[in-house]
């Protein structure tokens, strides 16, 4: 593994080989500062760790890098940093992208294949026209190379008649688990989106909160198991023709994601939906989502929740699974090859 580094209390300049903020080792100030001094052909899998209480404020693409699946880019927030990930909702005391107005593309624009972003937090502050993106999947690579998405909170803070996406699959297969979408509500705001006929995307236990469309399909292949979808409405928490999918639960009596064991009409609850200190943990009294989820949707791609705590039994839905005071597991210092993140298969068993 090679391990670089990101700290928004660096300045430009560094070789990113440390996490210090000053000499000529320090950390990249910012993620796309990391980006630019990537290879162009990868021979290790590249670790790209991100941390700072200051904002991120550069979009970045992904791009111009030959990675294969055994050297591919990971960006990641470390638990152990005091300024690193998160702890499962908006904090930002730890490292985060906020970028506004920003044009046709996404704050994370992915155009290679092999790329792993997990824990990030990514806010999308949109009101002009065009389509504003937290994260837009873009690799044209087609077949199996894949884009992994997991363990991160996509905040939109949009409006106006506009598109706006807390993720959109462009091109290429994603698969898309344990993240927390909100706020994704302008006239055409989607929490995730799949949008071209080569599209392959698998949504696991993702929470979806507050957003105009919840899941929508326009074509390609989508598969969504174990996710909520609150805030949507009757008609536009699932949107298209979707495969293999179940498990999912709404607050609306939109069903058309055709899951036997999906759920429509619930109340969930949350620790805290206030405006700005939203916290989608979910409660013991929540009745929507807690112990209504199926075990290992990915079939081994993942077995823990957006906090790091290990899923067992009957899972919950959406990213988090419920562990009561007392019974918190900490998140693991390190996650192992390819961020802990197992075989990849698509579906149900």
């Amino acid at each position: 593994m090679t391990a670089r580094y990101v700290n928004t209390a660096s300045s430009p300049g560094g070789d990113g080989t440390t996490n210090a903020t000053a000499g000529d080792n320090r950390a990249y100030a910012s993620l796309n500062e990391a980006e630019a001094a990537m290879p162009a052909t990868l021979t290790d899998w590249w670790r790209i760790i991100c941390e700072g209480q200051a904002a991120d404020t550069t979009a970045v693409t992904l791009a111009g890098t030959t990675t294969t699946a055994a050297n591919y880019i990971e960006v990641w927030t470390d638990p152990a940093q005091t300024y690193g990930r998160h702890d499962g909702k908006w904090n930002t005391g730890k490292y985060r992208l906020e970028v506004s107005n920003y044009g046709d593309t996404g704050l994370v624009t992915v155009n290679v294949p092999y790329v792993i972003l997990d824990g990030l937090q990514i806010k999308s502050t949109f009101s002009t026209p065009g389509s504003g993106h937290a994260i837009k999947i873009n690799h044209s690579s087609g077949g199996t190379p894949w884009v992994k998405v997991s363990n991160s909170i996509l905040q939109g803070v949009v409006s106006g008649s506009f598109y706006n996406f807390g993720i959109e699959v462009r091109e290429g297969t994603a698969y898309i688990w344990n993240n927390i979408f909100y706020n994704w509500n302008s006239t055409y705001g989607f929490g995730m989106y799949v949008g071209t006929a080569t599209d392959n995307a698998y949504f696991y236990n993702n929470t979806i909160v507050n957003c105009t469309y919840g899941i929508r399909q326009n074509v390609g292949v989508l598969t969504a198991v174990n996710n909520i979808v609150k805030g949507s409405g009757n008609t536009n928490a699932y949107v298209g023709t979707f495969t293999s999918s179940d498990y999912n639960s709404t607050d609306g009596t939109d069903n058309t994601e055709g899951g036997a064991n999906s759920l429509q009409s619930q109340i969930f609850s949350f620790v805290n939906t206030g405006a700005g200190t939203e916290d989608f943990h979910l409660l013991l009294t929540d009745t929507g989502a807690l112990n209504h989820g199926i075990a290992d949707p990915g079939s081994g791609l993942f077995s823990d929740d957006i906090d790091g705590q290990t899923r067992s039994g009957t899972w919950d839905i959406g990213a988090d699974e419920y562990v009561a005071a007392g019974g918190l597991i900490p998140y693991p210092f390190s996650r192992g090859a390819r961020g802990g993140h197992l075989a990849l298969s698509g579906g149900l068993q």
